[in-house]
């Protein structure tokens, strides 16, 4: 009797399982198939007309390596430049090595219908036309015209130095406590910053700082000296500015220039 029961129980329990399966596929819409995850290194833009994500590449290819940008091979404006590099209106939006990069390669270099004698010129049009560019964090992006690069002898007036920067040792000489300044066998590297507005090279020997110093000691128009192991003696009066000295303007910059026609890029003989 009860086995009896036990078996009418079990099978209400089946078709009411049964009638509630058959309602709910009659009253439910078919699953859409979703799209798959885009790439992780997709951006997206919302299309007004139908509401639907469409997946944009970002650009991931260095304009630094970029052979349409036709960079000059070999040295790299690692060093301080003297010349036609400063901040424009576009370049001042600039943060990173990259884009400073971009924003050159996408100028044009100058031409004769542009007003420039050559290709070589560094009177470039702001925002215009670009042949050089360079970074670092403490000055941002730069751009402008051509530059020679250490001891190159053709190009324009503007000029890279070779090798990044690196501390020196100097000291401005005091006007008014002149045989103080001068006096002992010490001093305090207080120009650890390269200093512009010298001249050439002091031929001095022996080829040190403490020669150096003493070089200018003796010069009576002498107000300032510097000395780096690499680079030599130089002194002299008034000078056109120094750079700082703090670890950041001590870390080489990032910059190239485009390959010129013109040029040869060859060192004096």
């Amino acid at each position: 009797m009860l086995g009896n029961k036990l078996l009418v129980l079990l099978c209400v329990v089946l078709l009411f399982t049964l009638l509630l399966q058959n309602n709910y596929e009659g009253n439910v819409e078919p699953a859409s198939i979703s799209s798959p995850l885009p790439p992780k290194d997709t951006k997206y833009l919302a299309d007004v007309e139908t509401e639907t994500a469409v997946p944009l590449p970002i650009h991931t290819t260095s304009s630094l390596d970029n052979p349409a940008c036709d960079w000059k091979p070999g040295y790299e404006l690692v060093g301080t430049c003297v010349g036609t590099l400063k901040t424009t209106s576009k370049s001042r939006k600039v943060t990173t090595a990259e884009g400073c990069a971009a924003l050159c390669c996408s100028l044009p270099v100058p031409t004769a219908t542009s007003g420039a004698k050559d290709d070589t010129s560094y009177a470039v049009q702001d925002d215009v036309e670009c042949i050089a560019w360079q970074f670092r964090s403490d000055i941002g992006c730069q751009i402008g015209g051509d530059h020679r690069i250490g001891m190159e002898k053709d190009g324009p007036g503007s000029w890279c130095e070779k090798t990044a920067p690196s501390p020196w040792q100097g000291h401005r000489v005091a006007p008014k406590n002149r045989q103080e300044s001068c006096a002992g066998t010490t001093w305090n590297n207080t120009l650890p910053g390269q200093c512009f507005g010298f001249g050439p090279q002091k031929q001095i020997q022996p080829d040190t700082a403490a020669q150096c110093r003493k070089e200018c000691c003796a010069d009576a128009k002498c107000e300032t000296w510097q000395f780096r192991d690499d680079k030599g003696c130089y002194f002299g009066g008034k000078m056109s500015k120094c750079e700082k000295g703090d670890s950041v303007a001590m870390s080489p910059f990032q910059g190239q220039r485009k390959r010129l026609a013109s040029r040869t890029y060859e060192p004096p003989k």
